[in-house]
This record gives C-alpha cells, sequence and structure tokens, in this order.
C-alpha cells in the first residue's frame, strides 16, 4: 500500500495567476521511499479557479503512479 503527502514549498500571486512549488513525498514499504518535487499554477478568474496546470520534475514518478506521459 502507497502512503503520500503534500507540501508546500513556496506561494505567490501575480495579477490572475497562482503558483505553488511543492514537494510529494511517499513510501510504498518501509524501504521504498521517496520524493519529487512539482509545480502547479493556477489562473483565478471571480475567486475560483478557471486553469490549472501541473508539472512534476520526475518521469519515473509519474509512471510509478499508472500514469502515461503524452509524447508530442
Amino acid at each position: 500500500m502507497m502512503a503520500g503527502w503534500f507540501e508546500t514549498e513556496e506561494a505567490f500571486a501575480a495579477g490572475d495567476r497562482c503558483v505553488v512549488l511543492w514537494t510529494y513525498a511517499f513510501h510504498k514499504e518501509e524501504r521504498q521511499r521517496g520524493n519529487v518535487r512539482g509545480v502547479d499554477i493556477f489562473r483565478v478568474r471571480d475567486g475560483l479557479v478557471a486553469e490549472k496546470l501541473s508539472y512534476v520534475k520526475s518521469e519515473d514518478f509519474v509512471r510509478h503512479l499508472g500514469l502515461q506521459i503524452p509524447r508530442t
């Protein structure tokens, strides 16, 4: 079973954009621990999130979650 948690490193806003830098720490078993860093970029309109873009630094982590990486 995988357990994980997010920790916010930094958050700031500029105009209608908000940026959150974060770390996601996880472990499947006691000996399998790791973390990955990422960033979320939000566009806010009328006090609500109108758009959210998320980026992570590690392709291996994305595959570990069972997700596919789109290729251009």
